[in-house]
């Protein structure tokens, strides 16, 4: 029932980040601490040797080892970020010591020491991004050092506890500065960890849109590696039943399921939960307590569970609730805001399910009215075309001219609608994935002349010379005849509807070298906009020039581009008004395949 969870919840993800991101800030700034501290101790070592020349050899060394510090750190950055921070706050212990040590062996009074240690300390705190245990653990080198300072020779300016305060001091409070720093940046984090997790709750979400029971599967797994949680359930609403009910679990042991599915928790019990879910939203249960009598939470092995109300304006349409075994400490309120964000997304994404499957199943229900309408219209409507046939026949001979242009009018308007029902019928096959291809192989000159002389008489119109240009050579196609004569002819017919005079030219190109075959059908009527053109391939669009001759609702170009389309093919048009059209598609000679 469960999908696959993500790896790592998102406490583990902040740990993670964190530790990833402070070793490589630390790998980035450790270069440039280096090469601060050296020239700040060069510096110093330059007014010291100014003011004491008699110690240019301890000086000298000092430096030396400084360099040697620096040097390694660098190294380290450079290397690896792994034992970055170990290694960078060795070199400042060691920095510190050296301070401490060079001010016991030259025998200087400790104000200076005492400086340098608290500019080392506090540069320290700005520069690398540590907790406090981590700032504690690089002032080692300062607490020690003084009094190794003092043992070694050091001269103390004020009494000794005074300064050692003044040491400890520097220390507490360059740690407390770091912890500080700190805070904002997990806190940064965790900001980007509840963003994070919202975003692949939504994306999650959004991905099962249109399978109810998956998208509800998601909310439960994704919810549970958010809110670091042992297990998590999902509650619906059921309009029918009138009850809550589960409907996806995530790590829910085999026997709570069973349980869960039996048992509408949320309803019993003197204050059910729900009533109180919609006075607050969240609620948080503790075994042991009061709060969770209403779930057994002992019997189900856990300490504590959180419960969010899913609503949709103000109804409760479901209940996410997320498990905890071990818990003994109460919910924070960033915890409720993150299932709460939760629970928003999976409100507008239920909301939205429910909006699918009600759309699916109303297009079912069109799809199944209109292929039931039109085979019932096509069966009246062939009769009065039969009917009308043979009254335009006249074998009586008792029909003057103006009865047998009634009758002409009659039969003319039934084609015309069952030629639209036909159109229906073939989209709506297009649209229910019903469609199959039929492919065999014909010739091309049977393809043109079924069309030529199966062309209706009542497309045809005085003045305008209908023309064929095919290729003598022959040419075998391998297709749906059926398809690519469909395609034709509402190319043909739209050419014909639009034209006053003039003339419509049916051509074909022979095969070009990539094996495929160029119809094109050309007119001398009003023409498309530019506007208009990127638009008549859509259902029940046409152009705004001149009204067509005839009834349409612009399905012919449309089912056109679709069959043109499941047969490998394309249809574009070149034209310009008052300058005629030209319809060219472009079919393989050759394709396999076996449905729309």
């Amino acid at each position: 029932m469960d999908p696959p969870s993500p790896p790592q919840s998102s406490r583990d993800r902040v740990a993670t980040t964190y530790r990833t991101e402070t070793a490589l800030l630390t790998a980035h700034r450790a270069p440039i601490a280096a090469v601060s501290l050296l020239v700040t101790i060069s510096v110093g070592s330059g007014i010291e040797w100014t003011l004491h020349p008699e110690r240019a050899a301890a000086l000298l060394t000092a430096l030396a080892a400084e360099l040697v510090l620096c040097t390694i750190q660098i190294l380290a950055a450079r290397r690896s970020t792994a034992s970055i921070v170990p290694v960078t706050q060795g070199v400042l212990n060691c920095t510190a010591l050296g301070l401490c040590i060079y001010a016991g062996v030259v025998h200087s009074r400790t104000e200076v020491m005492l400086l340098s240690l608290a500019v080392l300390l506090t540069g320290t705190a700005i520069f690398f991004p540590w907790d406090i245990r981590g700032q504690l653990r690089a002032s080692i080198g300062a607490v020690i050092g003084y009094p190794l300072a003092l043992a070694l020779g050091a001269t103390a300016l004020l009494p000794i506890a005074y300064e050692m305060f003044i040491v400890v001091m520097a220390t507490a409070v360059a740690a407390v500065g770091a912890q500080i720093l700190d805070g904002y940046r997990r806190s940064t984090l965790e900001q980007q960890a509840f963003s994070a997790a919202l975003l692949d709750v939504g994306r999650a979400l959004n991905e099962t849109i249109g399978d109810p029971q998956a998208l509800a599967n998601q909310l439960t797994a994704r919810a549970r590696a958010a809110m670091d949680a042992d297990w998590a359930f999902l509650y619906q609403w059921d309009a029918d039943a009138r009850a809550f009910e589960v409907v996806a679990c995530s790590q829910v042991p085999p026997t709570v399921v069973e349980e869960l599915r039996t048992v509408d928790f949320l309803t019993v019990g003197p204050t059910p939960l729900t009533s109180r879910l919609i006075a607050t939203d969240t609620i948080g249960l503790m075994h042991g307590t009061a709060d969770g009598l209403s779930l057994p939470l002992g019997r189900w092995d856990v300490g504590a569970v959180l419960l969010q109300a899913i609503k949709r304006e103000q109804e409760i349409v479901g209940v996410l609730g997320c498990c905890y075994r071990a818990r003994q400490r109460a919910f924070a309120a960033r915890e409720c805001e993150l299932l709460g964000a939760i629970a928003t997304q999976a409100s507008v994404a239920l909301d939205n399910a429910r909006l699918v499957e009600e759309a699916r199943r109303a297009n079912r229900f069109k799809s199944e009215f209109v292929a039931t309408v039109s085979h019932e219209l096509r069966t009246p409507l062939a009769v009065i075309v039969g009917y009308t046939d043979l009254l335009r026949d006249d074998p009586a001979g008792g029909f003057n001219d103006e009865q047998r242009d009634m009758l002409q009018r009659i039969h003319q308007q039934c084609l015309q609608v069952l030629d639209l029902i036909q159109a229906m019928l073939d989209l709506n096959r297009l649209e229910t994935r019903q469609l199959a291809l039929r492919l065999e192989s014909f010739s091309l000159k049977d393809l043109i002349a079924s069309l030529r002389s199966n062309l209706p008489a009542g497309w045809r119109r005085d003045g305008v010379a209908v023309r064929w240009e095919v290729p003598d050579e022959p040419v075998v196609l391998h297709s749906d005849r059926g398809k690519v004569e469909m395609i034709l002819r509402n190319l043909i017919h739209n050419a014909l509807k639009y034209t006053e005079t003039g003339s419509v030219v049916i051509s074909v190109q022979s095969p070009d070298e990539v094996r495929q075959i160029a119809f094109a059908v050309t007119d001398t009527g009003p023409g498309i906009s530019a506007a208009d053109q990127a638009a008549i391939f859509e259902m029940f669009q046409q152009g705004s020039g001149n009204a067509p001759r005839g009834s349409g609702v612009g399905l012919g170009l449309h089912i056109v581009k679709r069959l043109a389309e499941a047969l490998g093919g394309s249809v574009t048009v070149e034209s310009r008004p008052g300058a005629g059209s030209r319809f060219s598609v472009r079919l393989p000679v050759e394709i396999s395949g076996s449905t729309v």
